[in-house]
């Protein structure tokens, strides 16, 4: 995945640890690559519930706060993390220990652009590219310490992204999500 000025990249061929099974795209309700646990948010309540698969019952509700309006989430090719964008908060905030009762959020959080839409990330889950729809922009977040790699101006107004995956554990090579069609 490149992106955000000087080429963002993660991970290298051979890069340890798990890599996303299929293509990382945008969308408010993402499921485990084990299919163990439904994640989705809640414009509503500022907030996103976890649901086990096998016993079919909310396992955790994790609070991000009032007025922050979760609108997109992707799941970490570890099962365990979840990163959501807070457009209203003009956030991304990672979740961790989303397998247990009691998941946790992040005391940093990535600044984002206007109006923020929808996060993808690159298959080793190294960096996560969230659509600013109010600025026409793309921002490359690096999701081990949630620093902004980066933000590209992509004209129009970016409501969703989809990032490759062909399962190498090498980010660097996808398609460059600034490029699609191209």
């Amino acid at each position: 995945v490149t992106g955000g000025g000087g080429g963002a990249r993660g991970g290298g061929a051979g890069a340890p640890g798990p890599v996303l099974a299929r293509a990382s795209r945008s969308t408010p309700v993402k499921i485990t690559t084990n299919d163990a646990l439904v994640a989705m948010v809640n414009q509503d309540s500022d907030s996103l519930s976890l649901f086990s698969t096998a016993s079919k019952t909310r396992s955790a509700l994790v609070d991000f706060g009032a007025d922050t309006m979760p609108v997109s989430v992707a799941l970490h090719p570890d099962d365990k993390t979840a990163f959501v964008v807070l457009r209203r908060s003009r956030q991304l905030a990672k979740e961790t220990a989303n397998d247990t009762v009691a998941p946790a959020v992040a005391a940093t959080r990535a600044p984002l652009g206007s109006e923020p839409t929808g996060v993808a990330l690159s298959p080793t889950g190294a960096i996560a590219v969230v659509a600013n729809f109010g600025e026409g922009t793309v921002t490359f977040v690096q999701t081990s310490d949630m620093t902004v790699l980066g933000t590209t101006s992509v004209g129009g107004n970016p409501r969703a992204l989809a990032i490759t995956n062909d399962r190498d554990g090498d980010d660097g090579e996808q398609r460059d999500p600034l490029r699609i069609g191209a």
